[in-house]
């Protein structure tokens, strides 16, 4: 029904910007179509589809509050966990390195029978630095360490 409306409306609308039938033509859609927008009918809908607009559009406020607070509270778990995981491996991290030292030092003592007391674990080779996606030089001549810009232009040389 709104559809057959909205149609119709147009329709009239076209008319009138289109039609060459002049000043009196015009008056007279004007006319009906003031009518027809208070008439009672067509009141009580525009009411009822205002009143539904407004109740649906606090059931998504309410709903999307809602939702974001369940969100915030699943970021804050995780973000919780993350910091226990990454205190964890720090913990962890400290203490191999502690025993990797301890092991060092007592490696030339004896047990008494002329054996080592415990073997010596090689230290871990330190990981190789991850890239944050921009190329890096160590060019003393730029201070941040960023490559210079590039100033060969499309199929051009760089300097």
């Amino acid at each position: 029904m709104a559809k057959k409306i909205g149609f119709l409306l147009g329709m009239g609308t076209g008319y009138v910007l289109g039609a060459r039938a002049g000043r009196e033509r015009y008056e007279q859609i004007a006319s009906k179509a003031r009518g027809l927008w208070r008439d009672p009918r067509v009141q009580a809908k525009a009411e009822q589809a205002q009143s539904l607009a407004k109740e649906k559009a606090g059931q998504a406020g309410s709903t999307a509050k809602e939702k974001a607070g369940v969100a915030g509270q699943a970021v804050k778990e995780k973000a919780g966990q993350a910091t226990h995981s990454a205190k964890d491996k720090m913990s962890r991290s400290d203490s191999s390195s502690d025993s990797a030292t301890t092991s060092s030092t007592t490696a030339g003592s004896t047990s008494g029978t002329g054996a080592p007391a415990s073997t010596t674990i090689p230290p871990r080779p330190p990981s190789p630095p991850t890239s944050t996606g921009s190329p890096t030089t160590n060019d003393p001549a730029t201070p941040s360490g960023k490559l210079p810009p590039h100033t060969g232009g499309p199929g051009g040389t760089l300097s």
